[in-house]
């Protein structure tokens, strides 16, 4: 069962071949009906094919995230590396800020579901060449309400920062200099305490 009430058909012993949890579910627990009811048709229609095929050609920018997101759901280990294969791929080059912004939100996200830094360290490597570039994400990541972000968004920006992590800090001090500006009130709010985490500062490069 899929988003939107809509069901899927698919082999049971290719399912319990490629993921221990659907086996778990199918062989053990005697489902016949697994439901995936957070992913979209398509998303779940496209993880089905890379499992019944064994290849993952049909990966593209719009079904990545998905896809990857069920298969770290479902612990199938060839396509979250196969997933994060194609994004490393994509993005061998960071031209502009754009290219940049997407990758952090990618290692960003990747880091939540399945633990994985491989794509922080992508990201890392490839903007200790664009300065200018790094500089600008940073810049950009402090223009939005960061206190409601998640704990990975922060470490990501502290991790890829490098040379400009200074940057950050004086970033976050203009931050709590606005927020008393406007409120009176001087301190960290939500997750920017992240910022001020030994282990997270531990990770930076």
């Amino acid at each position: 069962t899929v988003k939107g009430g809509g069901e899927l058909r698919a082999n049971s012993f290719v399912l319990s071949a490629n993921s221990p949890v659907l086996k778990e579910f199918i062989g053990k627990r005697s489902l016949t009906t697994i439901d995936m009811a957070e992913f979209s048709e398509v998303g779940v229609s496209t993880f089905l094919a890379f499992c019944c095929s064994g290849q993952t050609t049909l990966l593209s920018a719009e079904n990545f995230r998905e896809c990857n997101k069920i298969s770290v759901a479902f612990k199938v280990d060839w396509i979250q590396k196969q997933c994060l294969r194609f994004f490393c791929d994509r993005y061998t080059e960071i031209e502009n800020l754009e290219d940049a912004k997407t990758l952090f939100e990618e290692a960003a996200y990747l880091r939540s579901e399945a633990k994985n830094r491989k794509l922080v360290k992508a990201l890392y490597y490839r903007l200790q060449k664009l300065p200018e570039v790094r500089r600008a994400l940073i810049a950009d990541f402090f223009e939005q309400d960061i206190s409601e972000l998640d704990p990975f968004h922060m470490d990501v920006c502290m991790e890829i920062a490098g040379a400009d992590l200074p940057m950050v800090y004086v970033s976050l001090n203009c931050l709590l200099e606005a927020r008393h500006s406007d409120t009176g009130v001087l301190t960290l709010v939500g997750n920017e305490k992240r910022f001020l985490d030994p282990a997270a500062l531990s990770a930076c490069h």
